[in-house]
């Protein structure tokens, strides 16, 4: 069985409502989950291309942006950059902020 490798940037609501960005890696060694805040402590120059808020890679299937008002474009597959984070997700384990 073939692990399903990816990068997804996602505008979900919490449990309080208020929506977050997210960022969901994995790769055949390990998947997190963490904030868009936390991922740009490792990678400071990411940022979505003007005028989407969300990013769905899946390597060798799709690589999918969506805008605020659901329209969804297709982007390049293979992703370079998104194969470099999915390659390094190991190296982006956030540290928690204690309060």
């Amino acid at each position: 069985m073939s692990t399903l490798n990816y990068f997804k940037h996602q505008y979900l609501q919490d449990f309080g409502g208020v929506y977050q960005n997210i960022i969901c890696l994995s790769n055949d060694v390990i998947t997190i989950n963490m904030t868009l805040d936390q991922f740009l402590v490792f990678v400071p120059d990411y940022q979505l291309p003007e005028g989407y808020q969300e990013r769905d890679y899946i390597q060798d299937s799709h690589n999918k942006l969506y805008k605020p008002d659901g329209e969804i474009v297709e982007d390049i597959v293979p992703w370079p950059e998104g194969d470099f984070y999915i390659d390094n997700v190991q190296n982006y384990i956030p540290i928690p902020v204690e309060d």
